[in-house]
């Protein structure tokens, strides 16, 4: 199964280096020299960066976060060290083949701790059967994050056109405090997902209240921390500048957090193999901000924008929310795996108060893609 899924990830990353690849050679001929080494560097670099977070979804699958941690690790050392040997010399092209690099010796290293606990699996998997029921789950997820895209970032020409590049870095600079609970999140929910998936199907499924609430205190035990940081932590991350946008901080706060908490009904959404369920709660927010952030960006900046933000994350998890209830007694009923049973060799995260379950079919396994 994992040969067949890497014949479709080197399909999918090769046609994405091509393009990026072609992008550079028309960046090259219309004269823009340093656009064009940023999408060469990044052409080369794309295909070990999905490669690297492939391999980590192995892991995660069977709740086995360590040698995840390791790899990251690497990555970390590999990337720094590289950092630190061509510092002087550093361009965009040289950072994303640095990159590159790290997640490919990182991959290596993940792969081989994966064949030391795999066999060769008994059963033969097509290509085109691998990607067909990949896709019926990975379609939405695209749409999904075409829409997520509208919130994350569509925000930055918005502002421009009516406030000027002086306000998007300051947004940027306010934004930029959001970053270490999200890199946290985000892993966890990657992690939390096979296993409730996994609990889905045995017919006792995680509550979602309680996905919930775990992503809902850290949320707010890590916003605490920033808040009670305050000015001190603009000085010690921007030096003093971005001072006109600390005030702010408490709004974007409450989006922070009302983002997270949406997290968890989403999550049990995937979990019950409803990736439609989730477009739906992200295309309304979507539409809700473009109506509403425009006309708040334009007559009150930073402040109307941030807003229009909280308003359409909180849009977005009442509609998902409502969607989880509305299909609460809907159960993944698959009856056949996608993944060879060999997988269920890597060794899984032990858990004290659950019993070891049986290996995720076909809805907890898509996440690999």
């Amino acid at each position: 199964y994992l040969k067949s899924l890497f014949i479709v990830h080197a399909s999918i990353s090769g046609t994405v280096s091509a393009t990026l690849g072609v992008a550079a050679l028309v960046a090259l001929k219309l004269h823009y020299a340093e656009l064009s080494a940023a999408l060469a560097g990044l052409s080369l670099a794309v295909p070990c960066l999905l490669l690297f977070h492939l391999a980590r979804r192995i892991f995660y699958v069977r709740v086995s976060p360590e040698p995840v941690a390791l790899g990251a690790t690497l990555y970390f050392l590999l990337l720094l060290g590289g950092l630190l040997m061509l510092r002087s010399r550093m361009t965009p092209f040289l950072g994303f083949i640095l990159m590159g690099a790290a997640a490919l010796g990182s991959s290596c290293f993940l792969l081989w701790r994966a064949t030391l606990v795999l066999e060769r699996g008994q059963e033969f998997f097509k290509v085109r059967e691998t990607w067909h029921r990949h896709w019926e789950y990975g379609r939405w997820a695209v749409a999904s994050a075409m829409l997520g895209w509208v919130t994350a970032y569509a925000c930055y020409p918005i502002l421009s056109a009516f406030a000027g590049m002086s306000q998007v870095g300051a947004l940027k600079a306010l934004m930029n405090f959001a970053a270490p609970f999200n890199q946290t999140l985000l892993p966890l929910a990657g992690l939390i997902l096979p296993y409730a998936s996994r609990r889905e199907q045995s017919g006792s499924p995680v509550g979602s209240n309680r996905i919930t609430a775990l992503f809902l205190s850290g949320a707010v035990a890590y916003w605490i921390l920033v808040m009670c940081a305050g000015s001190t932590a603009f000085r010690l991350v921007y030096g003093g500048k971005y001072m006109g946008v600390r005030g702010l901080l408490p709004l974007f706060a409450v989006e922070s957090i009302i983002w997270a908490a949406g997290c968890g009904p989403k999550l049990s959404l995937r979990a019950m193999n409803l990736p439609h369920c989730v477009f739906h709660s992200s295309l309304a927010p979507a539409i809700l901000f473009l109506l509403v952030g425009i006309p708040s960006a334009k007559r009150f900046g930073i402040a109307g924008l941030v807003s229009a933000m909280a308003l359409a994350e909180l849009a977005s998890y009442l509609i998902a929310l409502w969607l989880l209830r509305r299909n609460s007694g809907t159960r993944v009923t698959t009856a056949e795996p996608v993944l060879s049973p060999q997988l269920a060799r890597i060794p899984a995260a032990n858990h004290a108060t659950s019993p070891e379950l049986p290996l995720p079919t076909r809805c907890s396994t898509k996440i690999i893609l």
